[in-house]
C-alpha cells in the first residue's frame, strides 16, 4: 500500500552568516520526495535488473521518477568506486552497432571489479581521470609499474622471477602507499598461482567476461543513448557492494 507523508520543513537563521537553512532529516535526502529506504529499495530492483517498466506497474511510479532514483542512488555508490582506484587494466567497449562511439572500461583484476567507466578511449580523457591521484602517488605508482611489467614481460625463469618479485615488494611497501600495500597484499595471497605465470602464461579472462556481461546490459536496453546511463548501469552491476 503507497503511504504518503506529510510533514513541515523547519527553516532557521544561520548564528555565524546569518542566512536562512532547512533542517535535514536523516531519514529523507534534501530537496527529494522518496525516503532513503524507498529508494534504496527501487535502486536495489533496478540494479538487480528488473525491468524499469516492471517497477513503475508495481510500485506506482512514473518511469521517469524510477529512473531518477537510480541515477541518484548510483552516483552515490559510483562515488564510493572512485574512492577505491588501484591497477587499473583498461579495455574498450561499443556501445552500439555499426561506427557508434566507443567506452573505456577501466577494470582492478586483483579485486575484480569495474573501477569507473569513461566516456570515450581518448587518451587525454585516461590523463584526466588519472589526475584525481596525487604527483606523488602517480609518480611512484608509474615507475614500479614500469619495473612490475619488466619483470613479468622479460624473465621467463621462476625462480629468478620470484627473486625480483621479492626485490620489488619490499620497494612497494616502503612508498607507504595504499594502493600498493593492497596489491601486495593481494598479490601474497596468490604467491604461487602468480608465479604460475611463469611457466604457463594465463590469458586475462576476466577482461572478456566483463565484456560478455556488458554486452548484456546493452542488448537488454536495446543500446545507450546517454553515456552516463550506460556507466551508471555497468558500474552497479559490474561491482560487488
Amino acid at each position: 500500500m503507497k503511504t504518503s507523508v506529510h510533514f513541515p520543513q523547519r527553516r532557521f537563521d544561520c548564528d555565524v552568516c546569518g542566512k536562512p537553512f532547512t533542517e535535514n532529516r536523516e531519514w529523507i535526502d534534501p530537496k527529494r520526495r522518496q525516503t532513503n529506504i524507498f529508494e534504496t529499495h527501487i535502486y536495489e530492483r533496478v540494479k538487480n535488473k528488473t525491468p524499469r517498466k516492471q517497477v513503475t506497474l508495481e510500485e506506482g511510479l512514473y518511469e521517469a521518477t524510477v529512473l531518477e532514483i537510480f541515477k541518484h542512488q548510483a552516483e552515490r555508490a559510483a562515488r564510493q568506486f572512485d574512492g577505491q582506484r588501484c591497477a587499473p587494466w583498461g579495455d574498450e567497449i561499443l556501445l552500439g552497432e555499426g561506427h557508434k562511439p566507443y567506452a573505456l572500461v577501466l577494470s582492478d583484476l586483483e579485486r575484480r571489479r569495474v573501477i569507473a567507466v569513461l566516456p570515450d578511449r581518448l587518451k587525454k580523457t585516461f590523463e584526466e581521470w588519472l589526475e584525481g591521484l596525487t604527483e606523488e602517488e602517480r609518480r611512484g605508482i608509474y615507475l614500479l609499474k614500469e619495473e612490475f611489467r619488466t619483470i613479468c614481460d622479460r624473465i621467463t625463469d621462476r625462480a629468478r622471477a620470484e627473486r625480483f618479485l621479492s626485490g620489488w615488494i619490499w620497494k612497494a611497501m616502503a612508498t607507504g602507499s595504499r594502493y600498493l600495500i593492497r596489491f601486495v597484499k593481494t598479490r601474497h595471497s596468490w604467491w604461487h598461482e602468480f608465479l604460475n605465470c611463469f611457466d604457463d602464461r594465463v590469458p586475462q579472462g576476466f577482461v572478456e567476461g566483463i565484456n560478455r556481461a556488458i554486452r548484456g546490459i546493452i542488448n537488454r536496453a536495446f543500446g545507450y543513448r546517454n553515456f552516463d546511463n550506460f556507466r551508471l548501469q555497468v558500474l552497479v552491476e559490474c561491482t560487488d557492494g
